[in-house]
């Protein structure tokens, strides 16, 4: 009975870090990355995980996707990605909103005068990989 009360009581202390660590520590690190692609902070998020590794005593040499399933979570480049594309259907469909006129003009100056700008090639290549090449 004694080892049941320690296991309930370690399986409830992890569900409690793993719900402050969804509800907390996620938000902050996706915050303002459908504009500045804030991947590069998925050092921590693998930081994390080998807490969770430890915690249900797995080998370090576990795939992370078979502990995404365990968890039932997605990986964060997944959720960084459909925010990014939410926000780019967003512009689209603006007419007069100031995110939608930048767009545009950068849009243009890619086109007509070959610039480059970091998100709007993130966009593409992003759309490139699913296989929408026409967007």
């Amino acid at each position: 009975m004694k080892k049941y009360v320690v296991n309930q009581a370690r399986n409830s202390q992890f569900s409690i870090y793993r719900n402050m660590f969804i509800n907390l520590v996620i938000p902050i690190l996706t915050y303002g990355c459908e504009v500045c692609r804030s991947g590069g902070r998925l050092g921590y998020i693998k930081g994390s995980y080998i807490l969770f590794k430890t915690h249900y005593k797995v080998k370090q040499s576990t795939p992370y996707v078979m502990l995404y399933g365990d968890l039932g979570r997605v990986p964060l480049s997944i959720s960084i990605k459909k925010r990014v594309i939410g926000y780019w259907y967003d512009i689209i469909n603006s007419d007069n909103k100031l995110s939608s006129i930048l767009y545009r003009l950068i849009l243009q100056n890619n086109v007509h005068y070959g610039h480059s700008y970091g998100w709007l090639k993130f966009v593409k290549t992003m759309f490139n990989d699913i296989g929408l090449t026409y967007i």
